[in-house]
């Protein structure tokens, strides 16, 4: 979940997804792989486990 507590970061058939907590509203894959992804403090990016190492996903977040 993002510090704010408006976002949650998961995992689904390999994929990085994000969807708003408690929602409603659409899922979105921010990722083609990764495991167990986490937010860094701030929000701005996920970082995940992949076969190679790790993935940093930069996060940005438009409107309110």
């Amino acid at each position: 979940m993002t510090p704010d507590g408006r976002w949650l970061a998961y995992t689904e058939e390999g994929g990085v997804y994000v969807q708003p907590y408690p929602g409603p509203g659409p899922r979105r894959q921010v990722a083609a792989r990764g495991l167990l992804p986490r937010w860094r403090p701030d929000g701005r990016e996920i970082v995940a486990y992949d076969s190679g190492g790790i993935v940093s996903i930069p996060v940005r977040t438009v409107g309110a």
